[in-house]
């Protein structure tokens, strides 16, 4: 990764001895390149624009032989071993640059050595570059042992011990490493929530605000008055429909008084718990009711008594008409026997037909008296049945409309007992809206918003989506809380029981990207030796360590050494000797 950076004239870009890990490249400015002497700064060398300086530190990882000094204000990219290795990499020709550039360092070494050896031949070179041996010393006479005897000779005991000893330990050591596993975790953050949401506390009915018993942050306990409506409407319209519940009790109990009294025909009682207008009303109602009724009956007695009549008449008819025949048939023998006159005969024969003609028309007058009667009997029962089924549908809709206006009694009833909102739940006081006494609200509207107590806490976190292939659910979680120090008070032990199956494209934090969302179930959420007065809230950011498997010891040795090699055969060969002759560079 290559990152620029800024320094200001005369200060350090690297020192002489540090262990380096980057190398540099000049974009504006000067650097120049120097190494400390008993006689002060030398500079060695000076970087011109766009030069690649520092680089040895990248290959060799050793300790830098000279500083970095800014001469100038200067501009350079930072350049660490990774990107260099694939910048170089993949631009050989940069490579055949660095070591025409290496090349010339040697040259410029040699010269100046070149200069430094001819000053102190000239007796010009000073006490920094050339020091004289002491008049005291003597030759060396001694003389040098074999090498293939030092190689051959047995290693003393104590060296032997030493050796043996470490080489055991190496071993045991790498046993050790070996057998000896250790949990592999994956991090993340999160804060704390409860298992059930926040809880709205809403407005009971369109009312203004009489007082305000809360602010942000309060504690409050369940059924504790919070705020008080103005009660000036809900009480007004609770007095209008018991008004109208009022009437109406008094409209049934008015008809359901007239229905018994029309079946039993009694007399209206004394005590009957109408007011006078209702009262009155079934008292004209029955009159009327009744009038009508013995008018059908009058009709049907009179039709009673003229049938009887008839049927009277009609007898008496029949009896005059049996007459009539006798006379008429004895006129008639008369007539045969030529003793009496025609006309006598025709007379009677006359009369004969009168009378069966008043016979037959008394007979039709019972008839059609009884049809009459009939037929009022009829009118009778119709205007009975019109009269209590109006009756039993002006009631129908009196109960009906009784029903409604107690549902809206109970309503009513219910706001007005709820002019104190009280608190649904414990918990506190999180947000308050923009609302003061004197405000009108809706109903339903929000007064403001509790953070429940009391209930179990969970974290929800946030999982970067390479570690999501590691999690799994009942996976054990270590949640360590920012405002109470791991060390002091000890962590919450839970387990992972979510894991979102999409991306969200916000954190927790706010911060934009793409992150899974999961919940952990917290176990126990006491912690050691917490005040009685800290309790742990919803909102508290924590990190959160789970357990995702096992890994031995050895492989965090084994994995970069492996790792290395297997990019060591990936390199150029023009590296290795890169390596070598900046170490010879060294040397001299």
């Amino acid at each position: 990764m290559s990152t620029q950076r800024r320094y200001p004239r005369g200060e350090l870009i690297f020192r002489e001895g540090e262990t380096g890990g980057y190398a540099y490249v000049l974009n504006e400015g000067s650097v120049e390149i120097v190494k400390t002497s008993q006689t002060g700064p030398i500079v060695l060398h000076t970087v011109e624009q766009n030069a690649l300086f520092g680089e040895m530190a990248i290959i060799d990882r050793g300790m830098r032989s000279a500083s970095a000094h800014a001469a100038t204000d200067v501009v350079v990219t930072e350049i660490d071993h990774e990107a260099f290795l694939t910048y170089i990499a993949g631009h050989p020709e940069t490579a055949l640059k660095l070591l025409g550039q290496l090349a010339g360092y040697v040259r410029s070494s040699n010269v100046r050595l070149g200069h430094t050896g001819d000053r102190v031949a000239a007796g010009e070179g000073s006490e920094a570059e050339i020091t004289p041996l002491p008049e005291d010393s003597q030759p060396i006479t001694e003389v040098i042992e074999d090498t293939d005897a030092i190689y051959d000779r047995t290693p003393s005991r104590p060296i032997w011990i030493a050796w043996t000893s470490l080489m055991a330990f190496v071993v045991l050591l790498f046993v050790f490493l070996s057998v000896t596993f250790v949990d592999t975790t994956v991090s993340s953050r999160g804060k704390l929530r409860t298992k059930v949401p926040n809880v709205e506390v809403q407005a009971t009915s369109s009312a203004t605000i009489e007082k305000m018993y809360v602010e942000r942050g309060q504690a409050v306990v369940k059924d504790q008055p919070v705020v008080r409506l103005d009660g000036t409407f809900a009480t007004a319209n609770l007095t209008v429909v018991m008004e109208k519940l009022g009437a109406t009790d008094q409209r049934i109990r008015r008809m359901t008084l007239e229905q018994e009294l029309m079946a039993s025909g009694g007399e209206i009682p004394t005590s009957t718990g109408l007011k006078a207008v209702n009262r009155d009303i079934l008292s004209k109602r029955l009159d009327e009711y009744r009038s009508r009724m013995a008018s059908f009956e009058a009709q049907i007695r009179s039709l009673d008594q003229e049938v009887v009549a008839a049927r009277n008449a009609a007898e008496l008819a029949g009896t005059q008409f049996k007459v009539k025949q006798q006379i008429e048939a004895s006129h008639k023998k008369l007539f045969d026997k030529q003793i009496g006159s025609q006309l006598s005969y025709l007379q009677s024969r006359d009369a004969s037909l009168a009378a069966q003609r008043d016979h037959a028309s008394a007979k039709n007058s019972i008839d059609n008296l009884r049809v009459k009667k009939l037929s009022t009997i009829a009118d009778r029962q119709a205007f009975h049945a019109q009269w209590a089924s109006m009756l039993a549908k002006e009631l129908g809709s009196n109960q009906e409309a009784k029903a409604e206006l107690s549902e809206e009694r109970v309503k009513l009833d219910w706001q007005v007992s709820n002019l104190d909102v009280r608190s649904p739940v414990d918990g506190i006081v999180l947000d308050l809206p923009k609302v003061t006494a004197g405000s009108i609200v809706t109903e339903g509207e929000t007064l403001f918003t509790l953070v429940r107590t009391n209930v179990p806490l969970e974290l929800e976190i946030d999982i970067d989506p390479k570690d999501v292939s590691d999690l799994k659910l009942q996976a054990l979680v270590s949640v360590k809380l920012d405002a109470l120090p791991y060390q002091q008070y000890g962590d919450l032990k839970g387990e992972l029981v979510f894991i979102s199956d999409d991306t969200f494209d916000k954190s927790l934090s706010g911060e934009q990207g793409a992150w899974y969302r999961g919940r952990v179930k917290i176990f126990d959420s006491s912690l050691k030796a917490l005040p009685d007065e800290v309790d742990l809230t919803p909102g508290m950011l924590a990190s959160a360590d789970l357990l995702v498997g096992e890994r031995r010891l050895v492989t965090y040795f084994t994995y970069p050494i492996t790792r290395n090699i297997s990019q060591a055969f990936h390199e150029p060969d023009w590296l290795s000797i890169w390596f070598f002759v900046k170490v010879r560079l060294l040397k001299l």
